[in-house]
């Protein structure tokens, strides 16, 4: 991916920060139009298509993009394109592109653009995960009270979801007994279904060594 110009990196953190604080996200639009809508699907499918292994591949993922995808976040229309592991690697590999910090290590959230990343992986791995739960087939099902319930947050109700996920993978790893990566993909048991790799394992490595450095 050929790097963007430095400005189109977006804000420092000490200058962006403030943008995003919940005061300011009840700001953005709950209902997208048409137009809206399609624009954000666009977005969303550029930072799938993120190849960072190929020369050809078109990467033409800017500072617009995350912005339009974020901002849409509180509308419910747009959760079901979250549920998708490629969103989870496009927006890995986007922050693990970004430049170095002054001291030489990776310094995602130092740029505006790493940070907006990062905020739409939260979400794409948390409406996977929920997606996955109960045999797989089950974002729809589990976020349909957003569209019956206009007052509720759509952020705040999928937190609440992937909070029971997570609460049954605990039930499920069978206390002392033998622990397995069934949702993820990284292993199965004789209870569930193979599963894609929700994340690989080397981009969880990079993810992780990212957040650390930083």
């Amino acid at each position: 991916m050929a790097l963007l110009a430095q400005s189109e990196w977006g804000r420092s953190l000490d200058q962006y920060v403030g943008s995003y604080s919940r005061e300011e996200m009840e700001k953005w639009p709950s209902e997208l139009d048409k137009q809206q809508l399609h624009r954000t699907q666009e977005a969303i499918e550029r930072i799938r298509q993120v190849d960072l292994g190929s020369a050809t591949a078109i990467n033409h993922v800017d500072l617009s993009d995350l912005e339009i995808v974020i901002r849409s976040s509180r509308s419910a229309a747009i959760y079901p394109y979250f549920a998708t592991s490629d969103l989870v690697r496009g927006c890995i590999h986007l922050m693990s592109n970004l430049p170095l910090s002054l001291e030489e290590r990776q310094s995602p959230f130092s740029y505006e653009y790493g940070y907006l990343c990062f905020r739409i992986l939260i979400i794409a791995i948390g409406a996977c995960l929920v997606d996955r739960s109960r045999g797989g087939g089950h974002f729809q099902e589990a976020m349909g009270k957003i569209n019956t319930n206009p007052e509720t947050e759509p952020l705040l109700y999928l937190s609440r979801r992937v909070m029971s996920v997570v609460l049954d993978l605990v039930d499920h790893s069978g206390g002392f007994q033998d622990s397995y990566n069934c949702i993820l993909g990284w292993s199965r048991c004789s209870e569930c279904n193979d599963e894609e790799e929700l994340v690989a394992r080397t981009d969880a490595s990079t993810l992780l060594a990212m957040l650390w450095a930083d």
